[in-house]
C-alpha cells in the first residue's frame, strides 16, 4: 500500500484501538498445496468487531499480489482481487488463484461520517505473505529428523521455502533417542517461517533445518512455487515399531533393553506409538495444508537390530525387534503406507522412500531391498535417494575424491558436512526425476476441509455444525491441538484470550474456525468523541504581531512568509489548569495546502487544512493540543509543505469573538426568554424557533458546530438532518439567554449519501455536500494522477497527486473553507482528464 495510506493508518490508529481487524485465515506465511491444474483456492476469514461492519458502512479490501520466491519482492504481475461477503462482524472470501508465492491485503475502511464530525473515515490493514506450492512431510528416523544446530553449507536463505518453527518438548534429540510421544499427540496450528539458516526447527519434531532447506530451495527454483516442510520424524524407530502400532491398541518392543519395571520385563512404546504422530500428522496437515508427499528416510535402526540379533519374543507383530528377510521389511513398510491412506479416505498419497540402512559400519540388504521392493509408481509410492555409500569419512572416499562424513568416530550415523550437502542434492535430484512431481496429491479441497466461518452471536460463538468440537487458545502466531479449553460447539464471548475452533467431520478430517478475540463486543465507531472541552478559563486569543519571539515579520496583525521550518514565531500562554485544549489560527494559503507546523513546550504538532486561494486570513483551522498549569510556550513554523500566512491564534475555542448581546429598543424586561418549539425544513435544512418571553429586540441564535451569535436563521447541512443532536441558543438585549436540546428526524437514512455526480469513471459524493467529498475512481497500478478542486473560474483550489493501485480508490476532499457554490472534482492523467460536478451548500 502507498506511503500516503500507510501515514494515514499510523495516525489513526490511536483512535480505533478497541476496533481490531481479525484475518485467521489464510495461515500467516503457510503454503497450500497445489493441485493437478497448478492451482488452489486461497479462503479468506476474519472478524471485525465495529458497529460500521454490521450496518453494512464497512468496505472490505482484499488482494493478492505476486512475489518473487526467493527475495520476497514483487514481481509486478496484476493485482488479484478477492471479493469478500460480510455476515454480521465475519467476512469471508476466496479466489482459486495460480501456484505462487503472495503478500495478501486486506484492508477495512469505515465510511460512516459520525454526526458533527465530518472526515472521519477510519481505515485498519493486514498484510503477510502465503503461497500455493507444494507440501512435504518428513517422516522416518533421527537422519530425517535431524540433529541439533546444524544445517547443510551452502543453504541460502529463500523467502518462499517455508518450516514451521514449533517442535514439541518431548521431541529434544539425544543419544538415546527422543522421549516416547503419545500415540493421540496433536499438532501445532503455527504460522510459517521462512527457512533461514539460522532457523532452529522444522515442527513438530524436526531438531533442526538439516539438509531439508537445501533441497527446498532447490524445488522452489525448479518448479517457480514456495515449498513448505512438516517435520514428525522420531529418532532410532524400526519398521517393525512403525508398523505394530498401526493398531493403536499395540505397544511395540523398543530397544532390547530389560527392564523389570515394564511388563515382561521389556521397554515398550506408548499405545498406538510411533506410527500415531505419523498419522495424526497425515490426517492434520492434509486437512489444513494439503500434502504433496511423505518423504521416508528409515533403516538404521532395523541393521542395527539384525547386526545385533535382537531376534523376536513371538510371531505377534508388537513382539518383535528385527526384520528377517527384504519381503518382511517391504510387507512392514506397506502397512505402513496403507495406514497413512485410511487416514485421508484410502486418497493415495505419494510417498518418496529412500534406500537408507548404514549403521556403523554396517549395512542391510535386508532393509534396502525391502524399501526397492515398494517403489511402484503405479502405486504412487516413489523411489528416493540411496544414501549407504554416503560413510564415515574414516572409511570411505569417493571416486572424485570427495571426503563425505557422517559424525565420525563412535557414532558415524548421522550425516555431517559434505554428507549432508550430499543427501540434500540426491533428494532433490530423485523427487525432480522419480515422477512424484506429476503424481496428484492431496488438497483440502478434495477432502472438503476448507476452513468456515463460526457465527458470532449475542453471547456465544457458534461453530458450524461437525461431528465433533473443540476450542483452543490461539495467541496469533501458535496454537496447540493438546491444550483445548472447550468440547462444545458453542462458547461463551465472555471468555478471556483468543480462541479458535478445531472441527473435524464426519471422516475424521479436520477444519479450523477463524480466531476471535474475548471477551468479545462490537466497538461503536459510528460516534467518535468530540474534541476535549478546553481547561477551564484558558479562552485566549492573540493577534499575530503578539509574539515573544521569532524571526518573521508582521505586516500590521498578519504574519507571512511561512515555508520553511526555520521560519517560524514564538507565543506565550498561560494555562490555569493542566490538560488538552483547542488551539486555532485564522490563515491563508494560496497554495494547496497550509503547511503548518506547531511545537507546544517542546510537542511537536502538526496541521495541514486546505489552502484558501488568497493570502488574506479570512479561514480558521483548529486541532487539539496538550497544555500544562503555568506558562505555555507555542511556536508556529514552517514545514515545506505548503505557505501559509496568518493574524490571529487562539486558545481554548474559536477565535471569532463572542458579540455583545443586542442593546436599546423595545419594551425592556421581560419574565423570560424561551424556546418553546423548533421546526426543521428537511428539504432546505433551515431551522425555525418559535420563543415566548420576548421583549421585542432582535433575537440572535447559536448552534456549536453551525454557527455563532447571528440574526440568521440556522440551517443544518444534509448529512446531519437526522438522528443528529444540537443544542440551540437565543438571545436577546434585556432578557436572559436560553438555550434547548434538539435531535434531528428527517428519516431516510444518511440524506448526505442520497445523491452522487459521476462522469466517466469518476464519482462523486455526497452531493450537494456540505464541506467533505469522496471522489471514487480506479486506475491502472502504478499509474500518476492529480486530483483537484476547481472553481468555475477554472482555478484548482487545491491538488493532490495519487497512484493507481489497479482497483477501486477513495480519496476524500475538504471544501469547507470555500465559498457555496459549484465545483468541479477534476483526475488528471497522461492520458486524460475526467471531471464531475458537485454542489457546496451549507
Amino acid at each position: 500500500m502507498k506511503l500516503r495510506l500507510l501515514l494515514l493508518l499510523c495516525l489513526i490508529a490511536q483512535h480505533i484501538s478497541a476496533q481490531i481487524l481479525n484475518v485467521s485465515h489464510p495461515l500467516r506465511g503457510a503454503v497450500y498445496q497445489r493441485n493437478a491444474n497448478n492451482k488452489a483456492v486461497i479462503r479468506v476469514i476474519g472478524t471485525y468487531n465495529a458497529r460500521t461492519m454490521i450496518n453494512g458502512d464497512t468496505d472490505l479490501d482484499v488482494s493478492l499480489r505476486r512475489l518473487r520466491v526467493k527475495e520476497g519482492t514483487p514481481t509486478g504481475s496484476a493485482i488479484i482481487p478477492i471479493p469478500m461477503q460480510q455476515s454480521g462482524v465475519c467476512f469471508q472470501g476466496e479466489a482459486e488463484v495460480e501456484a505462487g508465492w503472495y503478500e495478501i491485503t486486506v484492508i477495512a475502511t469505515n465510511n460512516y461520517e459520525a454526526p458533527n464530525r465530518p472526515n472521519r473515515t477510519r481505515a485498519q490493514s493486514l498484510k503477510y505473505r502465503v503461497g500455493v506450492g507444494d507440501v512435504y512431510l518428513i517422516a522416518g528416523q533421527s537422519n530425517a529428523q535431524g540433529l541439533p544446530n546444524d544445517v547443510a553449507s551452502g543453504t541460502e536463505s529463500w523467502d518462499g521455502v517455508r518450516v514451521s518453527p514449533r517442535r514439541f518438548q518431548e521431541a529434544e534429540f539425544s543419544i538415546s533417542d527422543p522421549k516416547v510421544l503419545p500415540n493421540n499427540k496433536q499438532m501445532f496450528i503455527s504460522n510459517m517461517v521462512s527457512a533461514q539458516s539460522n532457523s532452529s526447527f522444522i515442527g513438530p519434531t524436526g531438531n533442526s533445518l538439516w539438509y531439508w532447506a537445501l533441497v527446498g530451495q532447490q524445488l522452489a527454483q525448479l518448479s517457480d512455487v514456495p515449498i513448505a516442510f512438516h517435520n514428525v520424524a522420531w529418532g532410532g524407530t524400526t519398521i517393525t515399531q512403525w508398523a505394530a502400532s498401526t493398531n493403536n491398541t499395540k505397544s511395540p518392543l523398543a530397544d532390547k533393553v530389560f527392564d523389570p519395571s515394564f511388563p515382561g520385563g521389556w521397554v515398550r512404546f506408548g499405545t498406538g506409538a510411533p506410527f500415531g504422530l505419523l498419522g495424526n500428522a497425515v490426517n492434520y496437515y492434509s486437512s489444513i495444508y494439503g500434502l504433496k508427499a511423505i518423504l521416508w528416510m528409515q533403516g538404521e535402526t532395523d541393521t542395527r537390530a539384525i547386526v545385533s540379533n535382537w531376534g523376536k519374543l513371538d510371531d505377534n507383530l508388537e513382539n518383535q525387534w528385527q526384520v528377517f528377510s527384504a519381503p518382511d521389511y517391504a510387507n512392514r513398510l506397506n502397512i505402513v503406507i496403507n495406514a497413512t491412506r485410511q487416514k485421508i479416505q484410502n486418497l493415495s498419497i505419494p510417498w518418496v522412500v529412500s534406500s537408507t540402512s548404514y549403521y556403523t559400519g554396517s549395512e542391510s540388504a535386508f532393509v534396502t531391498g525391502g524399501q526397492s521392493a515398494v517403489v511402484n509408481a503405479s502405486n504412487k509410492v516413489y523411489g528416493g535417494p540411496s544414501t549407504d555409500d554416503i560413510k564415515d569419512s574414516n572409511e570411505a572416499i569417493n571416486s572424485n575424491n570427495t571426503v563425505y562424513h557422517r559424525t565420525g568416530a563412535g557414532e558415524p550415523v548421522h550425516f555431517k558436512g559434505l554428507g549432508l550437502v550430499a543427501v540434500g542434492n540426491r533428494w532433490f535430484e530423485a523427487i525432480r526425476d522419480n515422477g512424484s512431481l506429476s503424481s496428484p496429491a492431496i488438497t483440502p479441497q478434495q477432502l472438503g476441509t476448507l476452513p468456515v466461518c463460526a457465527d458470532v452471536l449475542s453471547g456465544v460463538i457458534r461453530a458450524p455444525q461437525a461431528q465433533s468440537y473443540q476450542w483452543v487458545r490461539d495467541d496469533g502466531d501458535f496454537a496447540d491441538l493438546n491444550d483445548p479449553v472447550n468440547f462444545t460447539q458453542e462458547i461463551s464471548t465472555s471468555l478471556s484470550g483468543q480462541r479458535r475452533g478445531v472441527l473435524r467431520n464426519s471422516q475424521g478430517n479436520y477444519i479450523l474456525t477463524q480466531a476471535v478475540n474475548l471477551p468479545f463486543s462490537v466497538v461503536d465507531n459510528t460516534q467518535y468523541p468530540e474534541d476535549p472541552t478546553p481547561p477551564s478559563g484558558s479562552s485566549q486569543c492573540k493577534n499575530g504581531n503578539e509574539n515573544s519571539g521569532g524571526n518573521r515579520t508582521p505586516n500590521g496583525a498578519t504574519v507571512g512568509g511561512f515555508g520553511n521550518s526555520n521560519e517560524f514565531m514564538e507565543y506565550t500562554f498561560t494555562g490555569q489548569t493542566a490538560g488538552n485544549t483547542t488551539f486555532s489560527i485564522r490563515y491563508a494559503s494560496g497554495d494547496g495546502t497550509a503547511g503548518i507546523d506547531l511545537v507546544v513546550n517542546g510537542t511537536p504538532y502538526s496541521m495541514r487544512p486546505a489552502g484558501t486561494a488568497s493570502w488574506t486570513p479570512s479561514i480558521e483551522a483548529s486541532r487539539t493540543i496538550n497544555l500544562v498549569q503555568g506558562t505555555n510556550t507555542i511556536r508556529i513554523q514552517g514545514s515545506e509543505q505548503g505557505n501559509f500566512t496568518y493574524d490571529r491564534i487562539c486558545l481554548g475555542g474559536s477565535g471569532s469573538p463572542t458579540p455583545p448581546p443586542p442593546s436599546g429598543g423595545g419594551g425592556g424586561s421581560s419574565s423570560g426568554l424561551s424556546i418553546a418549539s423548533v421546526n426543521l425544513n428537511c428539504g432546505t435544512g433551515t431551522v425555525t424557533m418559535n420563543v415566548n418571553g420576548s421583549n421585542g429586540n432582535a433575537i440572535e441564535y447559536r448552534a456549536p458546530g453551525l454557527q455563532d451569535w447571528s440574526t440568521n436563521q440556522l440551517v443544518i447541512p444534509s448529512w446531519q438532518r437526522n438522528n443528529t443532536g444540537f443544542t440551540f441558543f437565543a438571545r436577546q438585549a434585556g432578557n436572559n439567554e436560553t438555550n434547548t436540546n434538539y435531535t434531528t428526524n428527517c428519516g431516510g437514512g444518511r440524506v448526505a449519501t442520497q445523491a452522487e455526480d459521476a462522469t466517466d469513471g469518476l464519482w462523486v459524493s455526497p452531493n450537494p455536500t456540505s464541506g467533505q467529498v469522496v471522489a471514487r475512481f480506479t486506475l491502472t497500478e502504478g499509474q500518476c494522477a492529480t486530483l483537484s478542486v476547481v472553481n468555475t473560474a477554472g482555478q484548482a483550489l487545491q491538488s493532490r497527486g495519487v497512484v493507481g493501485t489497479g482497483k477501486a480508490q477513495r480519496e476524500t476532499l475538504e471544501l469547507g473553507n470555500q465559498a457555496n457554490g459549484l465545483y468541479l472534482i477534476r483526475l488528471q492523467t497522461t492520458s486524460g482528464t475526467k471531471a464531475a460536478k458537485v454542489m457546496l451548500q451549507r
